[in-house]
């Protein structure tokens, strides 16, 4: 249940992000949607290996990755420029939080970062990661 609840509190977040208007939704991995919006912000944790900070194995932090990518359907009015412009208000929106959820914090322990813009065909991605970690004590 545990990165469930990080999955929960990281994806709450992110529903309490104002969006622009050009954005049409969130689409959350492994949830199809049909039909799929033409801008859209696309959510995904990627969890990494735990790590144990004890003797004797009792604690440790569970830590990965949360990645939001911004999804845009080219256009005359709609580039990298505007793409990055959502990037940053998800990057602040996460920057230095301590969230909370089923008794687990999550913290954002460094910036999030940005990546370049990616041009596939129509579409222009810019992905968003921002590292998580969660502090894991088992009795």
């Amino acid at each position: 249940m545990s990165e469930n609840s990080i999955y929960m509190a990281l994806g709450e977040h992110l529903q309490t992000l104002t969006l622009p208007p050009i954005i049409e939704g969130i689409l959350w991995a492994g949830y199809p949607v049909d039909p799929q919006p033409d801008n859209y912000l696309y959510a995904q944790l990627l969890p990494n290996a735990p790590v144990t900070q004890s003797v004797g194995g009792t604690g440790g932090q569970l830590r990965g990755l949360w990645q939001v990518d911004v999804v845009l359907l080219r256009a005359p009015d709609k580039g990298p420029y505007e793409a990055r412009e959502v990037a940053e208000a998800i990057r602040q929106h996460y920057a230095g939080q301590k969230l909370y959820r089923d008794g687990r914090q999550i913290i954002i322990p460094s910036i999030p970062t940005i990546a370049p813009p990616l041009i596939e065909g129509a579409y222009i991605t810019v992905p968003v990661t921002i590292e998580y970690q969660s502090p894991h004590y088992e009795a």
